[in-house]
């Protein structure tokens, strides 16, 4: 077995005699025989362990037999005794998870350690593929367990665990054994205790072939991968805001693979892979979609595209505008006010010029709320909602849903960014006559 991980090792290109490693040991099987393994084939090491302290006698003579062999080897070994996660089930297994590679990466910083080692082995990757299957993974899960990422490097990939055990016989080497592993609590140990065995009564060769799929499932992902990369930026577009992300859902319909390319342009969000197809055969502007805690929102708008927005907790507040020479930040942007005598009218939808002598200060600077209504530039003083207004310019939800209105003791003097109202506009026949010019920069 040590030819076989050195094969690997090589051929992978994991890592080089002349690095020091860092091996994560929990006192099991797996993780003791890559321990000795490394040794004999006179690697450096070092060694982390961490206590979890979930099952604890167990815990604390899992640690104890760690401190033994690395006192017995002469390694230097790194210990985290923690508080047990609050979390349970899988949930626990992610936290649990979380916090031992963020140590793992924090011990190889501090120590200048190249490369981080872990014991995942064969029967690692079938499990994994097979729960990805289970649940709804793309091509990019089927491919199971890579042998890199980051400082990580797994050099046992290559061997079955029962090649570990049978190696850990034959060389008499002691390992503390997880009576959890038994119990079916968990996903990956129903399906290795339960589904697996069951299996492979009908189709014994399971495990083979699960691996060779997996090995060219990541050749395929490669290809797919190079294809994505080139395909990512004919589907955005420019961003205004780190908080929007637009993408045209016509350029991702007509690609080769729009599923796929979708779900790659969806990623971080956290949205549910069975929505992708949904939102490809949406044809209205107007349908959302959230994550699971509702901080992103997907939403089809005018022309086919689709916005990514993260949600921020912060609403749009009343503002009142005390005087006329100020500014006024928001979060859906700006407002920059001056006032003199040189302003006319001006047509550029951001720029209101209204007239002094027609408005009531403090002003009021809020989003529009359903029953609004102003009268237009243009409409001879009749009236119209506002909702009805932004509808008509076919904004789109995301947008109409932003836009904010400025009053003067309750009467709407501007549509921000659109129409102001004719009461309230500046005359060219008043050039005499006290303005003040407010101009709009949205954050989007």
């Amino acid at each position: 077995m040590e030819n076989k991980i050195t094969h690997f090792i090589s051929r992978s290109q994991l890592f080089s005699r002349d690095d020091h490693l860092l091996v994560a040991i929990s006192g099991g099987l797996d993780s003791v025989v890559l321990t000795h393994i490394l040794l004999n084939l006179n690697y450096r090491i070092q060694l982390a362990h961490i206590n979890y302290n979930l099952r604890g006698e167990e815990s604390a003579k899992d640690e104890e037999l760690v401190k033994e062999l690395a006192e017995e080897q002469g390694l230097k070994l790194h210990i985290l005794n923690c508080s047990p996660p609050d979390s349970k089930g899988s949930s626990l297994q992610e936290e649990a998870r979380a916090i031992r590679y963020d140590w793992l990466e924090t011990i190889a910083d501090r120590h200048s350690l190249s490369h981080i080692l872990t014991a995942h082995h064969a029967d690692d990757t079938i499990e994994t593929v097979l729960l990805n299957f289970f649940r709804g993974s793309g091509p990019e899960g089927l491919k199971g367990i890579p042998h890199s990422r980051g400082k990580i490097r797994r050099p046992m990939l290559s061997c079955t665990r029962t090649e570990i055990l049978k190696y850990a016989r034959n060389n008499g080497i002691h390992w503390r054994e997880d009576q959890t592993n038994r119990e079916n609590n968990y996903q990956r140990n129903f399906l290795r205790n339960t589904i697996l065995p069951q299996v492979e009564k009908y189709w014994p060769g399971l495990r083979k072939t699960l691996l060779r799929n997996a090995e060219v499932q990541g050749e395929s992902h490669r290809i797919v991968r190079d294809w994505l990369d080139s395909e990512k930026d004919k589907v955005k577009q420019q961003n205004k805001s780190e908080n929007l992300r637009l993408i045209d859902l016509n350029e991702v319909q007509n690609s080769l693979a729009p599923v796929t390319l979708l779900r790659e342009m969806l990623k971080d969000t956290g949205i549910q892979s069975e929505v992708l197809v949904e939102i490809l055969q949406s044809t209205t502007a107007g349908r959302e979609w959230y994550n699971a805690d509702k901080t992103i929102r997907l939403l089809t708008e005018p022309g086919g595209i689709l916005s990514i927005e993260k949600l921020t907790p912060e609403g749009f507040p009343v503002v009142k505008i005390d005087r006329p020479d100020t500014g006024v930040k928001t979060p859906f942007g700006k407002l920059f006010i001056e006032s003199g005598r040189e302003h006319s009218g001006s047509k550029r939808p951001e720029v209101a010029v209204l007239a002094m002598g027609k408005l009531r200060f403090p002003l009021e600077l809020r989003l529009w709320e359903a029953g609004d209504s102003f009268c237009p530039g243009g409409m001879k003083g009749k009236r119209k909602k506002v909702k009805k207004f932004l509808t008509d310019l076919k904004l789109g939800k995301r947008k109409k849903e932003k836009v904010p209105v400025l009053l003067s003791e309750g009467e709407i003097c501007w549509v921000v960014g659109h129409r102001v109202d004719e009461r309230f506009a500046a005359r060219d026949s008043d050039k005499s006559a006290e303005c003040i010019y407010f101009r709009w920069e949205a954050a989007e």
